[in-house]
């Protein structure tokens, strides 16, 4: 049994097939600014090279789920269709409060620090913060600080920043 973030109460999980996994964790990604405003979404599921504890699991509500455990580190490979400055925010659900991600990509210099809401369990986005992508291949350098306990996340979304020169 699970924990059902959209209803609090205990569920029976189920693990997805290998083949049905891999078919649901894809990349997506809009990258036609006049079709989706040059927004980019990456599903949490869609990581690689990780160190600490997670687990990957199918939504009651459809789609996948990232749980990870404080320390946990992680990274994401992309293609932007712009360089220039993005707002990054990830939706999530917690049960606690205190607990902080951090951030980079391969152009960053210092992650950034997002502190994670408190949200009783309910999918919330973080405040953004901004990070600099490249046109073409991106890393996505993500960490649950180690003093965190436990995060459930969905998705990371990047839209370019306003006035955010696109090269």
């Amino acid at each position: 049994e699970g924990l059902d973030l959209q209803t609090g109460s205990l569920a029976p999980f189920h693990r997805p097939a290998e083949a049905s996994l891999a078919h649901k964790i894809s990349l997506v990604f809009h990258t036609d600014p006049l079709v989706a405003g040059g927004t980019i979404t990456l599903p949490a599921v869609a990581h690689d090279k990780t160190s600490g504890k997670s687990a990957a699991m199918e939504s009651p509500s459809g789609g996948m789920l990232l749980h990870c455990l404080g320390g946990f580190k992680t990274q994401y490979a992309f293609e932007a269709p712009h360089a220039g400055n993005y707002v990054l925010s990830v939706r999530v659900a917690t049960v606690q409060s205190g607990q902080k991600f951090l951030i980079s990509t391969h152009a960053d210099k210092v992650p950034a620090g997002i502190a994670v809401p408190y949200t009783v369990g309910m999918w919330q986005q973080t405040e953004p913060v901004e990070v600099t992508l490249d046109k073409g291949k991106n890393i996505l350098y993500f960490e649950l600080s180690p003093d965190s306990r436990g995060v459930t996340i969905k998705d990371f979304t990047l839209k370019q920043a306003a006035g955010s020169n696109t090269r």
